[in-house]
């Protein structure tokens, strides 16, 4: 979109003490050369996600938006890992720092705001979701109302054992960003699978009950 300022893309380590991230992090940004500031000449950086406009002198203006540059930029740098991770499952995946299943936030944590959880299927990897990702965050209409959760694991290894690490971390995210159970936004979380992630997210709102193990095992 054409605007005012330049598109950029900002990135950011993560931090230690944030186990919903993913290790490298990038965001839009739209840099201004601000020339009306109160105390003189000054840099302004935007956020194209949720701010639309501008002032110059008493007029509103758009800012120049390239929301598509972030995805173009991590598919160009980020290795493609997800092969070696299914012939090698228990090998640390780069981007998340684990040998396991990880789930992390697009941008960090929005309260009011329903998460999607979007899970990859089998040899493959959360780009798997970027252009769907890429159409839905220029829609106003969702990025009011819906923020976007990964769920990225080794496909190599049982889907149950992804689906376990999936349900242990979905009450763990819940439990650190809304510790008072205080956002509805948490309780409406909605959980979309591709293939393989299709049985791992059924597998978050089914139970078996004793059924697997009676099948399995001769004792109670």
């Amino acid at each position: 979109c054409p605007g005012v300022g330049v598109p950029m893309i900002a990135t950011s380590r993560r931090r230690t003490d944030d186990n919903y991230r993913s290790e490298l992090n990038t965001f839009a940004a739209t840099l201004r050369l601000n020339v009306d500031a109160p105390n003189g000449i000054r840099l302004e950086l935007y956020d194209p996600l949720r701010v639309e406009t501008t002032m110059i002198g008493q007029t509103p203006c758009p800012i120049h938006k390239d929301l598509s540059a972030v995805y173009a930029y991590r598919l160009r740098i980020d290795p493609s890992e997800y092969f070696t991770r299914f012939i090698n499952p228990n090998s640390t995946n780069p981007n998340t720092g684990s040998d396991q299943g990880k789930l992390y936030t697009l941008e960090p944590y929005q309260r009011g705001k329903i998460p999607i959880v979007m899970i990859h299927g089998l040899l493959s990897d959360p780009f798997t979701w970027a252009e769907m990702v890429n159409e839905l965050r220029v829609q106003p209409e969702f990025m009011d109302r819906y923020q976007i959760w990964l769920f990225e694991y080794p496909t190599g290894r049982p889907f149950l054992a992804s689906a376990a690490e999936l349900r242990a971390q979905i009450e763990g995210a819940c439990r650190k960003f809304d510790p008072h159970g205080s956002d509805p936004a948490l309780s409406n979380l909605i959980l979309m699978g591709h293939s393989m992630g299709g049985l791992i997210a059924k597998l978050q709102v089914t139970t078996s009950g004793d059924q697997v193990w009676n099948a399995a095992a001769n004792r109670p």
